[in-house]
């Protein structure tokens, strides 16, 4: 039986395809440097990189999250700090001008100073991080305190418009941080700082020792809350630190997964593409050889 042109150049060129595809294909992995350029090279594989790449859009969610979540709670934490300065040093005033000894004009004084410190705690208590009121709960577009005033411009009561519902940050899958402490927790109340305050400064002015006494420990009591409230927030730092160094472990050994699934080894394809080469020139000549003319093909 004859073997026809046309049989032995089909021949020729499957055998040349072969090495070509793995010639074309090992250039590609080289140049994008991924194992995985189509989900045909390597299914199984293509499919669990997807499920790895998914999981890492979350933890970027999740850090991010946390990031915004502590740096918040820094805010609040200062805030807290600089409460309880105002408050210690109103303490120390209070036992001054508790003292029977003091002139009218040297409680005046003390007065002016608490007035001061007064304005002080109702700006802390406003205060704000990225254009939001730290205090106000989710009402975070509010100030949460709103200070009354006489005639000649001083404090004489506040109101509360912050809320007690905590805003939350997602940190992990179901895992959320409360990141607020309400005005209302911390300066609010009858007796609470800034209501001491107020009564500090009017007891001073009125020559009362009786009520200049009383807010003695009214603001210890003071301290305490805010104190505490600077413990919990410590304490939700701590916790976000921590879920952050979690994120990063998992972060890494995903990353690390991906590259083992997808990340093409250079000296192995390089091998492969030299031998792909080789196979590839063979087979040229090899057809070459077997396509040229023989006197045969002209008498036949």
């Amino acid at each position: 039986m004859r073997i026809s042109h046309q049989q032995i150049y089909s021949a020729i060129i499957r055998s040349m395809n072969k090495p070509l595809e793995r010639l074309t294909e090992d250039q590609i992995k080289l140049a994008t440097g991924r194992r995985i350029n189509k989900p045909s090279d390597d299914p199984a594989g293509a499919g669990r990189a997807v499920e790895v790449r998914s999981r890492l859009m979350a933890i970027d969610y999740f850090e991010q999250s946390v990031e915004n979540a502590t740096q918040w709670l820094n805010h609040v934490e200062s805030a807290l700090d600089h409460t309880q300065t105002i408050l210690t040093r109103a303490k120390e005033l209070a036992v001054q001008g508790a003292n029977d000894t003091l002139t009218d004009e040297d409680r005046d004084a003390l007065a002016e100073e608490i007035d001061q410190l007064l304005e002080d705690l109702v700006s802390t208590a406003n205060s704000k991080f990225s254009d939001k009121y730290v205090f106000g709960g989710t009402e975070t577009k509010k100030a949460p305190v709103v200070a009354s005033r006489d005639e000649s411009g001083k404090i004489t009561d506040v109101s509360f418009q912050s809320n007690t519902t905590g805003t939350e940050r997602e940190i992990g899958d179901g895992e959320y941080v409360t990141l607020d402490i309400t005005a209302q927790d911390v300066f609010g109340g009858d007796n609470g700082a800034i209501q001491a305050l107020i009564k500090l400064r009017d007891g001073l002015r009125n020559n009362n020792p009786e009520d200049i006494r009383d807010t003695v420990d009214e603001l210890d009591r003071a301290l305490e809350r805010s104190l505490n409230a600077r413990t919990s927030v410590g304490a939700k730092i701590n916790r976000l630190e921590r879920r952050s160094l979690e994120l990063q472990d998992e972060k890494l050994n995903l990353t690390q997964q991906l590259a083992d699934l997808e990340d093409v080894d250079v000296a192995e394809v390089t091998v492969d593409l030299q031998s792909q080469e080789v196979a590839y020139r063979a087979a040229l000549s090899v057809g070459a050889k077997l396509m040229q003319p023989s006197l045969l093909d002209y008498l036949g």
